[in-house]
């Protein structure tokens, strides 16, 4: 019996003086083995990217839900009506708070700035911000993976809309004056044919997320460079001349200036931003900043009109009148009907109108008096008449009818003159007290306490739930309590989605190993039996049936060895030169399977596919061996049973 060095110095003779043979099995398994090396790690790779960049977001996301009350063309109404807008409250959060699975619930609230501007996030194009509120930290996932926490000193996050990137510019070509004539054209169509325009702004969100830029809140209104009218035929616009817009900066000036520091009135508040998330694919329009950021916002935003008041005493004919703010009834801090820019325009309308139907009410009385009079003069003629000469006896006059109605009134005692919108200022932070009961307004409140949350309108309730397996459950009960939801999420789908692509890069891993295992089996049955010649001199020589295993094995070693030790190396190759190649068709399965809107823990990277499983490499080249050692013992044991007389004859 010779020993296991001297069977594995042939099996090494032997690997080396049939290269060719060698080869023919070396190399097939080893780009099995670098496949496998490739898959194993893709494997890890994928599985690890999807669950921290995909699926632990999804959770997250679906950890939150948003209740929503869309107030819808309402706006309008309640300007009209002088109604306060309607939102959620401090009950609604109690009884959110109560359900079962509910871990907290917050309100979102608006800020009520007017004036909200970015200037340098895109060359040379501005935007304006149309709503932003105050979000905590716990809520951002809704939104976004990178930090939402506010730091001192440092640029502020903020989770920008997709909805505000939208340049707004004047198109008056070489004229001065443009008209739109009344057809049957739509809205949409005569706003494009009018001077200002609206295009959105190319973005790359990408490239936007963690950039740094400049916003300024409040400041006055900038002049509107045109006159809008309504004529008989349709609207027209007429371009301001520069005289016409130096007189209007001069009157606002004048007026302000009564009550204010203008310099320090117009002057907006500035601090710098970071981009941590985009909101996209959505129709609501809020821009959120952290909730820390938010009070200290409103505290200096509320702080400017009264630290640039003069000590005129403004008369009560003014407020929200030529003036105009927010209003604050002890209960909430709202833009409501007699906050916007339409309360000048629409107080003004009320008063000539209660003027014009005193006036037509005196013109009334005054003709009632007429007719009165008339009538009594009527009554005494008819008590007067007699019998007309040559008439029968008891004849009388016929009757003189009484007036007992006013034919008509002079119509052009009747107007309604339409107040210049110009004669109102909105005055950025300025607050007037409101009784709500009789919505009159009794002058300029300045005491707000800033160590609580603002009394502001809330229209969204936030909720974080306890796990993502409650919500379901949490959703129904919402339900239940008259908060009419309907939940949209593909949490389950998530999760289902997860578990597939784990199981299929099991089974293929596990594929190529079986397929391995299988062709060390088929090669190794094959040189058996191509060896036969050799085996017979081997145990004519003294070598014994073990001898034959022992040889066979240790050759099916080799092959194996050297496999693993060239398929790792072309694995590792392979593994790093597609990680660009699969970092592509990941985003692409991202975007064209799992939708654009999808937010990601950060990019994806060609450096998160070059990763090796070493933990997995080295269990399946273990096994491998094993397998293949196994799978030798089968045609190890046939060689050991063949014959020394049998082989010589098998192979002549």
């Amino acid at each position: 019996m010779i020993s296991f060095f001297h069977s594995q110095k042939l099996a090494n003779k032997k690997l080396f003086f049939y290269k060719g043979r060698s080869l023919f099995v070396v190399v097939p398994i080893a780009l099995l083995f670098a496949l496998l090396v490739f898959a194993a790690s893709q494997a890890k790779n994928i599985t690890n990217i999807a669950h921290d960049a995909i699926f632990s977001p999804i959770q997250g996301q679906n950890e939150i839900i948003e209740l929503t009350k869309s107030a819808g063309n309402q706006r309008v109404i309640d300007i009209l009506n002088s109604a306060s807008s309607s939102g959620y409250s401090q009950t609604d959060i109690a009884t959110i708070s109560e359900l079962e699975n509910v871990e907290k619930a917050n309100l979102v609230t608006n800020l009520p700035i007017d004036i909200i501007k970015v200037s340098d996030l895109f060359a040379e194009k501005s935007f304006t911000i149309d709503n932003l509120a105050g979000l905590d930290a716990t809520y951002a996932a809704l939104y976004t993976n990178n930090s939402f926490e506010y730091k001192e000193g440092k640029p502020i996050p903020i989770i920008l809309n997709a909805n505000d990137f939208v340049e707004v510019y004047e198109d008056w070509g070489d004229k001065t004056e443009i008209e739109i004539k009344f057809s049957s054209t739509s809205n949409s169509t005569a706003q494009t044919q009018g001077p200002i325009k609206a295009r959105a702004i190319e973005y790359d969100r990408d490239a936007l997320i963690g950039k740094s830029f400049t916003v300024s809140f409040g400041g006055l209104q900038e002049l509107q460079s045109y006159k809008q009218e309504t004529t008989s035929s349709g609207f027209k616009y007429t371009k301001k001349s520069e005289k016409e817009l130096t007189t209007e900066e001069k009157n606002r000036k004048t007026a302000i200036s009564k009550y204010w520091d203008y310099a320090k009135i117009s002057k907006p508040l500035t601090f710098t931003f970071i981009v941590a998330g985009i909101s996209e694919g959505t129709d609501k329009t809020t821009a959120f900043v952290p909730q820390e950021f938010a009070t200290i916002l409103m505290k200096e935003y509320l702080s400017v009109p009264i630290n640039a008041r003069t000590k005129t005493s403004m008369p009560s004919t003014d407020y929200n009148v030529t003036y105009i703010g927010l209003v604050y009834d002890g209960v909430t801090l709202q833009e409501d009907a007699t906050t916007s820019i339409f309360a000048g325009i629409r107080n003004s309308v009320t008063d000539q109108v209660k003027s014009q139907f005193n006036t037509i009410n005196k013109q009334i009385a005054s003709q009632n008096s007429r007719i009165a009079s008339t009538n009594q003069q009527i009554d005494q003629a008819n008590r007067e008449a007699t019998r007309p000469p040559g008439m029968p006896p008891g004849t009388r006059r016929v009757d003189i009818s009484k007036i007992g109605s006013i034919g008509s009134l002079d119509s052009n005692d009747i107007k309604i003159k339409f107040p210049d919108a110009s004669t109102s200022y909105s005055i950025p932070g300025l607050v007037f007290k409101k009784d709500r009961t009789t919505n009159a307004l009794s002058g300029e409140y300045k005491s707000f306490d800033y160590t609580k949350p603002l009394p502001l309108v809330s229209n969204s309730i936030l909720l974080k739930l306890k796990n993502t397996s409650s919500r379901e459950t949490v959703v129904a009960k919402l339900n239940e309590t008259g908060f009419n939801y309907t939940d949209y999420s593909k949490y389950k789908q998530y999760e289902v989605l997860e578990g597939y692509i784990s199981t299929i890069l099991l089974a293929a891993s596990g594929s190529v190993v079986a397929i391995t295992g299988l062709f060390v089996l088929i090669n190794m049955a094959k040189f058996v039996s191509e060896s036969k010649k050799e085996i017979g001199i081997f145990r004519a020589i003294g070598g014994t049936k073990a001898d034959i295993r022992k040889l066979i094995m240790n050759q099916s070693l080799n092959y194996i060895s050297a496999a693993l030790v060239l398929g790792g190396i072309t694995g590792v190759l392979i593994n790093y030169t597609a990680s660009n190649s699969m970092m592509t068709s990941a985003q692409k399965f991202i975007t064209n399977t799992l939708g654009s809107n999808l937010i990601l823990n950060g990019n994806l990277n060609a450096a998160q596919f070059q990763a090796l499983d070493i933990e997995k490499i080295g269990l399946y080249a273990v096994g491998l061996i094993v397998i293949s050692l196994i799978v030798t013992l089968i045609p190890a044991a046939q060689a050991a049973r063949v014959s020394p007389v049998e082989a010589m004859r098998g192979a002549s």
